[in-house]
């Protein structure tokens, strides 16, 4: 029996489980939009995302500093992104954690998701709203 999509509504989110990921183009806005994702979700997962402006990041914690938000942020302002724009981050913690913070620190916030593919970006990341950046190396 296939699983059916579940709705779930927790402090002002929408969470939405067994949605294939090919359906995610449901989700956004009429404005611009934008995907970030890591070079390793991007190799599996790309051309399922096509069609769409995609910022790739490298991968691991070393990724999640500012100077990687400062990178998306450019791209953003490539995209032409606005207040009426939505991003969605495909990957996992690293990935959700900087989509999360790039999007709700640039131009005072704008909406975003995820597509969390792992279990820690499912419970902390995505569900869990803990977004940020590291500021010092690896930590």
């Amino acid at each position: 029996m296939k699983p059916q999509k579940q709705v779930y509504f927790i402090k002002g989110c929408q969470i939405i489980l067994d949605e294939p990921l090919r359906n995610f183009a449901n989700y956004l806005g009429d404005g611009k939009n934008g995907i970030i994702t890591d070079e390793n979700v991007f190799r599996f997962y790309g051309n399922l995302l096509s069609g769409y402006p995609i910022i790739t990041i490298g991968s691991g914690e070393r990724e999640k500093t500012l100077n990687t938000a400062k990178k998306i942020y450019q791209e953003f302002l490539k995209l032409g992104l606005d207040r009426s724009s939505f991003v969605i981050g495909v990957g996992g913690g690293i990935v959700c954690d900087i989509t999360g913070f790039a999007a709700s620190t640039f131009m005072r916030g704008i909406r975003f998701g995820f597509v969390p593919t792992t279990l820690l970006a499912q419970a902390e990341a995505s569900i869990g709203g803990k977004n940020g950046v590291n500021l010092r190396g690896n930590r």
